[in-house]
């Protein structure tokens, strides 16, 4: 029971991150600046809803998710 608890809440966490960057990159690609840096297809893919379409995702993708995104922040 302790390791399903210790699951759930790595799980929560790693989703935690990955929305909070997920917002920050949509607040980026939404502003006029950066679209002088990031084209339209960076902007979709960081407005695309990944999270609800997906709540139910294990930790290993919801991580491989986040490094997606810091990929994109990188650029």
């Amino acid at each position: 029971m302790k390791q399903d608890d210790e699951k759930l809440k790595q799980t929560i966490e790693a989703r935690n991150k990955l929305q909070l960057l997920a917002y920050k990159l949509r607040r980026f690609a939404n502003d006029d600046y950066p679209r002088k840096f990031h084209n339209e297809q960076t902007r979709r893919i960081v407005r695309k809803q990944w999270l609800n379409t997906n709540p139910n995702t294990a930790i290993d993708l919801i991580e491989a998710q986040y490094q997606d995104l810091m990929l994109i922040k990188i650029k």
